[in-house]
């Protein structure tokens, strides 16, 4: 199985899928669109999502994909403060 690496990664635009439960664990999957790869993580992150935000900001994520859940959140107050373009999956909860 390949293993991406920053090098890999550097220049190429991401889409990801982000949840999160109540303890700030956040998964993430990825689709590198140039790659066709598709990077998936769980990170346990603090209240500032610095993990989480370092980890988008790596795959150069421009697409953020979440549920309605997500909808009001600190994740996605910090998301939004990014910048990060959002496509809410209305029929996800």
């Amino acid at each position: 199985m390949p293993v991406t690496t920053a090098t890999d990664i550097k220049g190429l635009m991401g889409i990801a899928a982000v949840i999160e439960n109540t303890a700030h664990e956040v998964g993430i999957a990825v689709l590198t669109l140039d790659l066709n790869r598709v990077t998936l993580t769980q990170i346990v992150d603090n209240s500032l999502y610095t993990q989480t935000l370092t980890f988008l900001k790596m795959f150069e994520v421009k697409t953020v994909i979440f549920s309605q859940s997500l909808v009001g959140t600190t994740l996605y107050q910090v998301l939004m403060q990014q910048q990060v373009k959002f496509q809410p999956n209305a029929s996800a909860n």
